[in-house]
């Protein structure tokens, strides 16, 4: 039970506001708001009793009502490009007075003011989740990160914005001749700090959903961003401490004090505890290598955080922004100062960045990074609500305002910065065009431990010598989950190998063994990639193009039975296998791992003697496939079988071309292995893809690997009747057909996609 008058004191401090809304029933002359916890449930519908009179069924409406309108929000907003915490904002404004709950007797009925006490509980508490995994996502190592170039962008994005909207505020102060308004004009100001804080937090959320994150200017945005955000925290706790102190210098300073501190205490003492606990339990594993602890945190609340209680949070901020309320007046000044807020911002960071030699579409962009606000500029409105240092009016018109502005700056990025064309006009990174005798350089791409065996046993294939050693650069790509800063890090092999290490230690020391038992001749650089799914395949784009690899081996996202069954599927892995076949630099060849393989030993003791087929039809695809070959012959302990499948009539004219190519390469195929006796060639007469599916079936548990590429031509006869069947489009038709067959056992398959220029793929 709680006075009307004492209700702003209180979550929520709304019901002044919600009683003033249109249809809503509320006694003017009571005092007193109660609330009735006794009977949360009833015993049953069909006694006349209607099930939203209690607590327990009324919030559970609300909590589906705030989803299903955040669902099919985003829904509709994912077309256009905008991320999801627009969609969780605008659909918490729908539901509320300013759309859904302008029907009569919808806003009574569904959010009546007997529900609020419990409806802000539950939204209190997500929206402390939330901050928690703020948080515990929040990588304080990025601190050293911080060069000069990012600490002067991240400063100049908060300090000139605040010059601009602080002096035109004072401005407007002083040639304000109304005295009704002078008690808005002079909240003018802190209207204007606010609108020129940047968070660390929503521009990393931002980069991520627009796939800019591990990009270079990503990287830039991340540091001074964060920088912004130290700067921030700093107006801001200065601000509160001010009010606090009821301008009295010294309990100012004094609290300041207790506040370094408690600071000092945490940096110094607990979190080295901490960190030294997390330590001994894990092993030894390095923390730096990826917050293991921020992980599974992450894991458990991010469910139930994001899609079971911050929907009740944006319900309730929703229903507190009634733009039917809002004065255009109102609106135009509140818009004016978040205008002025962020050009201020996009002017400090773009003119900064320019200054440090940065390009100029970058600079650009850079400044537009910088202006994004989310979830947490909009608690901070909300308490400057609370505290009555704004009105409602105000907080509706900075709510929009901060709504339209995200969601104009999201539209407009991708037409200064596509993400996708930075490779384009990249041509000849391939094993075909390659010079002979020179050094191989290929990226290994890693998902996990049970990658290791495959991807060294084909590496083994490729014959290293003295005249063509082969630079491996080892790439494990590690899923962000506990942090909310991507990494990318070149690692060093540990100074003492132990079967008890966790994470990367155990592959980076296979490959390294790897190199020492071809001493000389394979060199191993390993990497380590922390990063989101959708744009986990940036990374492998930059290491291919600073090291220039001519060829990127990545796992498959599908593991297979010996029979051809899927018995583990990654989905967020497959937008990294379609991403790396669009997109990358160089050539690209997916390994396909169908069951562990019967020369395991060769990790340790030499590649033993394995056989080798290579299935080739036509096209580019199989020329490179071929140009993979090459590399493996001559050595005695490989049998390499080249198996052409030729068509039983005669080709169009279209075809012409691609054939006299095809023709070029098997003949110099066909003089490299010329006495050789451990490489053969022969040749198999199809006239459908039925007979193509039975030359494949001959090829039964006769191979350890199986190489193949992944298109042909168009419209191919040897492939007519097998298209259909193709579901995984990633490693073409032949490719899926021995991927999933029963006939094969634990045969790997090594699907080849010669690069070419990107902007004329489909």
């Amino acid at each position: 039970m709680k006075s009307k008058n004492d209700v702003s004191t209180m979550e929520p401090e709304n019901v002044l506001v919600f009683g003033s809304m249109p249809k809503t029933q509320m006694i003017q002359s009571s005092h007193l708001v109660c609330t009735n916890f006794s009977r949360l449930t009833n015993a049953s519908v069909f006694y006349s009793s209607s099930p939203l009179t209690l607590m327990l069924p009324l919030l559970l409406l609300q909590l589906s009502l705030g989803s299903a309108a955040i669902l099919v929000t985003f829904y509709l907003l994912r077309h256009f490009g905008l991320p999801l915490m627009l969609a969780q904002v605008l659909g918490g404004v729908l539901l509320g007075p300013s759309l859904l709950c302008r029907i009569p007797g919808l806003l009574n009925m569904i959010f009546p003011i007997r529900s609020f006490l419990l409806m802000d509980v539950v939204s209190t508490m997500g929206f402390m989740f939330y901050f928690f995994l703020v948080g515990v996502q929040t990588d304080i190592w990025l601190l050293k990160k911080i060069t000069k170039k990012s600490f002067a962008i991240g400063f100049f994005s908060v300090a000139v914005p605040m010059i601009l909207t602080l002096g035109m505020s004072l401005l407007w102060m002083q040639f304000n001749v109304n005295p009704n308004e002078k008690k808005k004009v002079d909240r003018l100001p802190e209207i204007a700090k606010a609108e020129s804080l940047v968070s660390f937090q929503i521009v990393s959320y931002y980069l991520s959903e627009l796939r800019v994150i591990n990009s270079e200017i990503g990287r830039v945005a991340l540091c001074s961003s964060m920088v912004s955000t130290l700067c921030s925290t700093c107006v801001v706790t200065s601000n509160i401490l001010w009010n606090q102190s009821k301008d009295d210098l010294s309990r100012f300073f004094q609290s300041i004090c207790y506040g370094i501190i408690f600071a000092a205490l945490v940096c110094c003492i607990l979190g080295p505890l901490l960190l030294w606990e997390m330590k001994h339990t894990l092993g030894g594993q390095p923390l730096k290598q990826g917050p293991p602890l921020g992980s599974a945190l992450v894991e458990k609340l991010d469910v139930i955080t994001n899609w079971v209680l911050m929907p009740l949070f944006f319900v309730k901020f929703g229903l507190a922004v009634d733009i039917f309320a809002l004065s255009l007046k109102t609106y135009f000044k509140v818009q004016f100062f978040a205008l002025l807020g962020a050009f201020g911002k996009f002017l400090g960071a773009s003119l900064c960045a320019l200054s440090c030699q940065m390009p100029q579409r970058d600079a650009i962009v850079l400044g537009f990074f910088m202006t994004f606000q989310g979830v947490i500029e909009l608690d901070l409105f909300r308490l400057m609500k609370r505290k009555q240092i704004i009105g409602d009016e105000a907080f509706s018109a900075m709510c929009l305002t901060a709504l339209i502005g995200s969601g104009v700056v999201a539209l407009v990025v991708p037409c200064f910065y596509d993400p996708s064309k930075r490779y384009e006009g990249y041509y000849g990174r391939t094993l075909a065009y390659s010079r002979h005798n020179s050094e191989l350089r290929v990226l290994v791409c890693i998902h996990e431990e049970q990658n290791v065996p495959s991807a060294i046993n084909v590496l083994a294939t490729l014959k290293p010598t003295k005249q063509s050693p082969i630079a491996v650069y080892m790439l494990h790509m590690v899923e962000l989950m506990g942090s909310a800063t991507p990494l990318l890090m070149r690692q060093k092999r540990p100074k003492k190998l132990s079967t008890r290490t966790r994470g990367s230690a155990p592959i980076i020391d296979a490959f390294k063994i790897f190199e020492e038992n071809h001493e000389g001749l394979v060199s191993v650089s390993p990497f380590i990639s922390v990063s989101p799914p959708q744009t986990i395949d940036e990374d492998v784009f930059q290491i291919a193009l600073e090291k220039g690899t001519s060829l990127v081996i990545i796992p498959f996202y599908k593991k297979f039975h010996v029979g051809g069954a899927v018995y583990l599927s990654k989905r967020s892995l497959k937008i990294a296998n379609q991403n790396v076949l669009d997109q990358a630099p160089c050539s690209v060849a997916i390994l396909v791992d169908r069951g562990t393989l019967k020369t395991l030993h060769a990790i340790w003791a030499g590649w033993s003697s394995s056989e080798v087929a290579v299935i080739f039809l036509g096209g580019a695809d199989d020329q490179e496939a071929l140009a993979l070959a090459a590399k493996m012959t001559g050595c005695q302990n490989i049998n390499l079988t080249l198996i052409r499948i030729i068509y039983d009539g005669d080709f169009p004219d279209k075809y012409m071309e691609g054939i006299r190519n095809d023709n070029e390469s098997l003949g110099q195929f066909q003089t490299n292995i010329s006495g050789s006796t451990c490489a053969k060639y022969w040749e198999e007469v199809a006239k459908d893809g039925a007979g193509t599916a039975s030359v494949l079936r001959t090829l039964e548990n006769q191979y350890d690997i199986i190489v193949v590429g992944r298109r042909h031509y168009d419209t191919f006869p040897l492939l007519s009747g097998l298209t259909e069947s193709n579901e995984n489009k990633e490693l073409g038709v032949i490719g899926d057909m021995l991927a999933s067959s029963d006939f094969l056992g634990n045969t790997t398959i090594l699907v080849v996609q010669q690069h070419t220029d990107n902007s004329q793929r489909e």
